[in-house]
């Protein structure tokens, strides 16, 4: 399936997306601090029924950024809206996880009339706090933060741990050399990449996403079916934690879990999660939806 891949400038940024499939639109939002090479093992398939737009948001991947880049949940938001009515997109669906899930989800209360179904995986919960949060701001604050996680060292016994990817994988083996490549090694390697990231995490509100089950919040506005698949060991966003989130949105249609997975349950159990994503997405028959697919990558 031919991929197009373009960037598009907002306000102080621009954000890198590829295009790919035809069909009813799909956005895929990666969380922080992954990108979109996340997806790699799900769009190849989505695509095939679906017109598959994945970004790169601001401060993640190869978006751009600068000193007056606005990293607010709202103005992420903002600048997935805008790329989409460049490519007058009207109606679409959100795949995203992590961080990547509280940014769909405002979309999703902003743009009532244009999204069509919320698809999120193991993503921040209001009230909640990743354990850790903490060290990760200190670690993504320090000018030789990246140093300090690029050494032989650390390699070897910090980023397996369960400070890190043991956080994300129930398996480590299961981690693809392409992980590695696409994934870890820009953000280790590329002082840019490392400083987005820091700036990504500094601009993200947990005190606004808290007010999103508050009466008339966020989530109350969200009309657009929502479901969730759950990786059922994450110690990032437990699953108890999850089951109590959907009591706070109106639109909650389902929660699948995937056992034997962790955050990233896409990374981990990529098979499972597209079986799942799927027949979610085909509850909404493409006659239902009112789509324009004019997408070329401009």
């Amino acid at each position: 399936m031919e991929q197009q891949s373009a960037t598009f400038q907002v306000p102080n940024g621009t954000l890198t997306f590829d295009v790919t499939g035809n069909g009813p639109v799909l956005v895929c939002l990666p969380g922080w601090p992954f990108n979109r090479q996340t997806y790699r093992n799900l769009i190849p398939h989505l695509s095939k029924h679906y017109t598959c737009i994945n970004i790169d948001t601001l401060g993640l991947g190869e978006s751009t950024w600068n000193a007056q880049t606005d990293f607010s949940i709202p103005s992420q938001a903002q600048a997935i809206v805008q790329l989409l009515q460049h490519l007058n997109v009207k109606a679409f669906r959100i795949l995203a996880f992590n961080s990547a899930g509280v940014i769909a989800r405002y979309i999703a209360a902003e743009k009532t009339d244009g999204v069509q179904q919320l698809l999120l995986m193991n993503t921040d919960i209001p009230g909640q706090r990743p354990p850790w949060l903490p060290l990760y701001r200190f670690l993504f604050s320090l000018p030789g933060g990246r140093h300090l996680l690029n050494n032989p060292i650390a390699k070897h016994f910090v980023l397996p741990s369960p400070l890190m990817l043991g956080l994300a994988f129930e398996d480590l083996q299961q981690i693809d050399p392409d992980f590695y490549h696409l994934i870890l090694r820009p953000m280790l390697t590329d002082s840019r990449c490392f400083k987005g990231l820091g700036l990504y995490m500094k601009g993200f509100s947990y005190e606004l996403m808290d007010r999103f089950t508050v009466p008339g919040g966020v989530h109350e506005k969200i009309k657009a079916p929502t479901h969730l698949i759950w990786g059922e060991n994450d110690p990032t966003f437990p699953l108890s934690h999850a089951r109590s989130m959907t009591k706070t949105l109106p639109a909650f249609k389902s929660l699948d879990v995937i056992p034997g997975a962790r955050l990233l349950v896409h990374e981990e159990k990529p098979e499972a999660v597209l079986e799942r994503l799927q027949a979610r997405l085909a509850e909404i028959p493409h006659s239902d939806l009112q789509n324009s697919t004019d997408t070329a990558a401009a």
